[in-house]
């Protein structure tokens, strides 16, 4: 019957109180973590939309190079997205597979997006999954 009275004490309402604002103010100062925080917190609703047309264009760019018919772009586009580990390990097989494609090409406007995709995909993407294989949040 004490247990039940502490945690409905006044004090311990207090003290939970300031341990949630002493959280929020800790997760405010470490700043935004993923690319999804980041553009939300600086764009809000634009930056969610910006955040998966960025993530959308990153899944596609290696297929303008490998020629695969446009349905075939479709659903491959769709497995990356929607499954993720085995969609992030396809991802990463395009990008190098592509990527041996490019280099041997001239550059042109479209194989100049495709080195910026590639930063974009290595600091978006591949940075934060090898981060993930080795810390547990």
């Amino acid at each position: 019957m004490e247990q039940d009275k502490r945690f409905t004490s006044p004090v311990y309402a207090k003290i939970k109180a300031e341990k949630a604002k002493t959280l929020e103010a800790a997760q405010k100062a470490r700043g935004p973590r993923t690319p999804l925080e980041f553009l939300t917190s600086a764009f809000d609703v634009v930056g969610f939309v910006l955040y998966y047309a960025l993530f959308l264009a990153i899944a596609y760019a290696p297929l303008l190079f490998l020629g695969f018919p446009w349905w075939a772009n479709i659903l491959i586009v769709i497995g990356i997205l929607v499954v993720p580990y085995v969609g992030s390990l396809a991802e990463l097989i395009l990008w190098v597979w592509a990527f041996m494609l490019v280099v041997h090409l001239p550059v042109g406007f479209k194989v100049v997006l495709f080195y910026i995709g590639a930063v974009f995909y290595v600091f978006f993407v591949l940075i934060p999954n090898i981060y993930h294989l080795f810390v547990f949040e």
